[in-house]
């Protein structure tokens, strides 16, 4: 059975390289591989790998109290927390700008976004069997992400741009 995300994604592997046109300059292999940020990158892929393992071993092979999965969730919430420090005081070239969470909006379609992959895509989910529930959180989900772009802050200026029909 072929997945139902399998045609977006042949069409965005067209599409990209066709559309997306990025001027770069012209440098060495070694240039480019210097300006990469090394160690926000092994702080970053190490602490979502150990988080992630505590993730998968939860409720499986070993209780979500017990310290095999205790441990690894602590070390790799303790991995992006550091990543997070060095991409925001020491990196010289961050490859996650700080710039991207400055706006309330944009964090909270990060963490909607998190949630929503944690609860739905997880394969042993409770509701995995059940298509209407999964289906309903799905959606639910998608509507939690799609309004958290407009926050409190940004809706309590819809009056003056002229938005709402009680002007």
């Amino acid at each position: 059975m072929v997945a139902p995300k399998f045609p977006f994604c042949v069409l965005g592997l067209v599409l990209v390289p066709i559309y997306v046109k990025l001027k770069t300059k012209k440098t060495s292999l070694r240039a480019k591989l210097a300006r990469v940020d090394w160690i926000g990158s092994i702080f970053f892929t190490a602490g979502m790998t150990s988080f992630l393992v505590g993730i998968s071993w939860a409720g499986i092979q070993y209780e979500w109290k017990s310290a095999q999965v205790i441990a690894p969730m602590t070390v790799g919430v303790s991995g992006v927390v550091a990543t997070i420090v060095w991409e925001a005081y020491y990196a010289k070239e961050p490859i996650l700008r700080p710039s991207l969470f400055y706006s309330t909006s944009a964090i909270f379609t990060y963490a909607c976004a998190l949630f929503q992959g944690l609860i739905v895509c997880h394969p042993r989910a409770p509701c995995s069997n059940e298509p209407k529930l999964t289906s309903t959180i799905s959606s639910s989900a998608f509507c939690i992400t799609f309004l958290s772009t407009s926050p409190p802050s940004t809706s309590s200026r819809l009056p003056k741009l002229g938005w709402t029909s009680s002007q």
